[in-house]
């Protein structure tokens, strides 16, 4: 995991001032669905929240909402940019969410948020796991996820090129969305949801529920 990090410390800077600039209507239907599930109270933990603007922008539909990230600078960043903006209720922290010592809230998480990360670890199913166990029973997993082995095949040698060049991380799953859903069905998750918003971005959008 150690390149990883180096790679997120690299590309912090311009990735945090690209995501603050970048909120699009797809970007607020985004939030929109995810505070529709939180109902406006909960504690939230978002997993792999880069330099924090969706957390923030969780924030404000929910009692309490934890980032994390292996990326040291973007914490830096979602930190500064919490306290510039008063955000009180979003907390970050530089964890693993395999890491044993991640706080959890007595009685586990009311929701998990993870966007555009489950492709990027060592083992996806071990994560969709440790998710299940950080959630309390009927708690919600939303998460979106490039499925890259639904794209079509000309993008293979385009991702691998970008990985030589330093442009991208050295893990890049191939996930299919069925396999996503299996996954996540076989881990304990009812799947409420899972869809394509934005045919753009590809992100194949999921909401699930811990049975």
């Amino acid at each position: 995991m150690g390149t990883d990090e180096a790679f997120w410390d690299k590309i912090a800077e311009g990735y945090a001032k690209s995501s603050a600039k970048n909120k699009g209507p797809n970007y607020a239907a985004r939030i929109e669905r995810a505070a529709a599930v939180f109902g406006g109270a909960g504690e939230v933990l978002e997993v792999g929240c880069a330099s924090g603007e969706i957390t923030m922008d969780l924030a404000a539909h929910c009692t309490r909402i934890h980032g994390i990230d292996l990326g040291a600078k973007l914490i830096e960043f979602a930190r500064a940019s919490a306290a510039e903006r008063g955000i009180g209720n979003a907390t970050f922290e530089k964890i693993d969410a395999m890491d044993p010592a991640l706080p959890v809230p007595e009685g586990g998480y009311d929701a998990v948020t993870m966007y555009s990360v489950i492709h990027l670890v060592p083992d996806p199913p071990a994560l969709v796991r440790r998710l299940h166990g950080l959630l309390k029973p009927g708690g919600h997993l939303i998460s979106e996820t490039p499925c890259l082995g639904d794209w079509s095949w000309v993008w293979r040698p385009v991702i691998g090129a970008v990985r030589l060049i330093g442009k991208a991380p050295s893990i890049v799953h191939r996930i299919k969305a069925a396999e996503l859903e299996a996954m996540l069905a076989d881990t304990g998750f009812e799947i409420l949801e899972g869809t394509v918003h934005n045919l753009k971005s590809g992100q194949h959008c999921i909401t699930a529920r811990k049975r």
